[in-house]
């Protein structure tokens, strides 16, 4: 009564990745977030992400697995696909503080895989460094009519840091101490992973590689991804001087392998950062056996998804 206890449902998050597309909503019970629904499908291997046939399948899945599934309402928030999105980190230039985004276009323009005209820029600021984002004005147009034709509500664009760095913060960054840590969030994909580190909810340095757990059958492609962490660890330093990265959290799904499991504490030795699995599908409440999401067979993050259903 009086509203109190009313549930209150998210929109539905939409995580276009370069491997799958994912889609699940939660809901604020009151006592908690409930998963409301969830759902995935992977991407034709014959379909290139990007593509105008790749565009066409977007549209289709999403018709498909909205209306097929018991999700409620018809917000969504969506992201675009790591591929689409350039990344960089730049120091504020002195003097420009009054033109920062046409001062981030200037330094980043000539390495733009597409009209610095068109560019879409969004930065989040931290001291005096900057976690730059860029997409294409003509890709977000793309996406935008995707929903428009799905007949879904798109409240947003979201990035991939940015509901990484959500997701943290709701189910893994909670204690008080977290408020000021800096961690090291690794999502890894079927063919890519997205490494974040970020402190509580700002994210500071993201890079996505094209190393997944498809790559991980032998001990090559792990040191291989372990040279990539390493560069990442030394890249941040150079830039937050002071600063250290205190936790690892591997994102996870519920039936990770024993051999990823093994890859991942080779890693974090290698490293020499504490770490720990983090699966948000477990610390959720699940609202219906029909809500899509084969909680034993899940074998990857929805990290994601659940940051944009956040948002």
């Amino acid at each position: 009564m009086f509203g109190f206890l009313k549930k209150q449902a998210c929109p539905i998050g939409i995580d276009v990745d370069d491997d799958r597309v994912k889609l699940s909503q939660l809901e604020d019970s009151g006592n908690g977030l409930v998963l409301v629904s969830g759902v995935s499908r992977e991407r034709p291997k014959d379909t290139s992400t990007g593509s105008s046939k790749w565009q066409r399948w977007l549209l289709d899945t999403v018709i498909d697995l909205t209306q097929k599934n018991s999700f409620v309402g018809k917000d969504v928030v969506a992201s675009v696909p790591p591929r689409e999105l350039f990344i960089d980190h730049l120091k504020i230039p002195k003097g420009a503080k009054s033109k920062l985004e046409e001062s981030f276009i200037n330094k980043v323009k000539q390495r733009l895989p597409f009209d610095p005209e068109q560019a879409v820029l969004k930065y989040i600021q931290s001291d005096d460094n900057v976690l730059v984002m860029v997409t294409d004005r003509e890709k977000i147009d793309h996406h935008l009519a995707v929903y428009e034709q799905a007949g879904l509500n798109l409240k947003s664009i979201g990035v991939w840091p940015m509901a990484l760095a959500k997701t943290y913060v709701k189910f893994f960054g909670r204690r008080k101490t977290d408020v000021d840590s800096i961690a090291m969030i690794l999502d890894i994909a079927e063919k890519h992973s997205n490494i974040l580190i970020t402190r509580h909810v700002n994210p500071l340095f993201a890079k996505s590689v094209q190393i997944g757990a498809d790559d991980f059958v032998g001990e090559e492609a792990v040191k291989r991804f372990i040279l990539e962490l390493t560069a990442c660890r030394r890249h941040f330093g150079s830039l937050y001087k002071k600063d250290r990265i205190e936790r690892m959290i591997f994102l996870a799904g519920n039936n990770t392998s024993v051999t990823m499991q093994g890859n991942f504490a080779m890693i974090a030795k290698q490293l020499d950062i504490p770490a720990q699995m983090g699966n948000c599908m477990a610390v959720v409440e699940v609202s219906d056996i029909r809500n899509g999401i084969e909680r034993r067979g899940c074998n990857f993050s929805w990290a994601g998804s659940f940051g944009l259903s956040l948002s």
